[in-house]
């Protein structure tokens, strides 16, 4: 048995690229993860790991005022535990811009309004093809960072869209096996942070032409280079295959077969 522990980064409408990461992390070793970890956030003073605070040594957090050397070591040991605890891990990306210009219409009615909505769904089919090569055959349970409650949040609602779409393919596998939690409360949401922050930073550069912080730079390769390149997976949509899959969506009569009855299903 595994939990999957996800989070997202850019779902501010502000920023550029929307983003879903996921850690997978074997049930059998939660208790030691979480040991590890708290004897961790001791060691540095810290309440709750949170990259974007930590790197930007924030105000009024626990790492105001810290040196980037010190930054720079907590991240590695974050780094460090994630990598000896979690066995794999996933991050997927998209533009928002193009993601708007060939989503729309049916398909963005059941694919979703929020662009990380479609990471999400990405994600999650790229752990049932994890799953099924590592012939893991019970169900993955899944924690999402938390959203706020269901009827306040659209973003939410999108998300438990997913799973009841992915539960109507492969019933038993999704629900009552995910729930949105606090990070504080969840070590492994606050090692997931810290995946889908370097990737977003390292997603969105070449977007606005601006360099990596050092920092995400040096955890995005960490993670790319370890285990021979065979434990990250990190992918940003290309302009290109978000058009073609859209295309070939549309021309799918299945798929549209499926859209179509999905839609009539959950009218309102």
């Amino acid at each position: 048995m595994f939990t999957v522990y996800i989070d997202d980064s850019g779902t501010d409408p502000n920023q550029v690229v929307a983003i879903a990461s996921g850690l997978i992390l074997p049930a059998s070793r939660l208790e030691e993860f979480e040991i590890r970890w708290n004897q961790f956030l001791k060691d540095n003073w810290i309440t709750e790991f949170h990259s974007s605070e930590c790197v930007a040594t924030q105000s009024g957090t626990d790492f105001q005022n810290w040196s980037s050397q010190r930054v720079k070591y907590v991240c590695f040991q974050v780094r460090e535990i994630t990598k000896e605890f979690c066995v794999k891990a996933f991050s997927f990306s998209i533009n928002k811009s193009d993601y708007d210009e060939f989503v729309t219409g049916e398909l963005r009615d059941v694919g979703g309004q929020f662009h990380y909505t479609w990471a999400v769904r990405h994600l999650i089919s790229n752990l049932d093809a994890w799953a099924a090569i590592n012939s893991v055959s019970t169900p993955f349970e899944y924690v999402f960072d938390w959203m706020g409650e269901k009827r306040r949040n659209g973003a939410r609602r999108e998300i438990e869209t997913v799973m009841a779409q992915a539960e109507s393919l492969r019933p038993g596998f999704y629900e009552g096996h995910y729930s949105f939690r606090k990070r504080k409360e969840h070590p492994g949401l606050q090692c997931a942070d810290l995946l889908a922050w370097s990737c977003y930073q390292f997603s969105r550069s070449p977007i606005l032409g601006v360099a990596t912080n050092l920092h995400a730079w040096q955890t995005f390769w960490d993670y790319d280079n370890f285990k021979e390149k065979k434990w990250m997976v990190a992918v940003t949509q290309k302009k290109e295959d978000i058009r073609d899959w859209a295309n070939l969506e549309i021309a799918d009569t299945r798929s549209q077969e499926r859209r179509r009855n999905w839609l009539a299903a959950h009218k309102g």
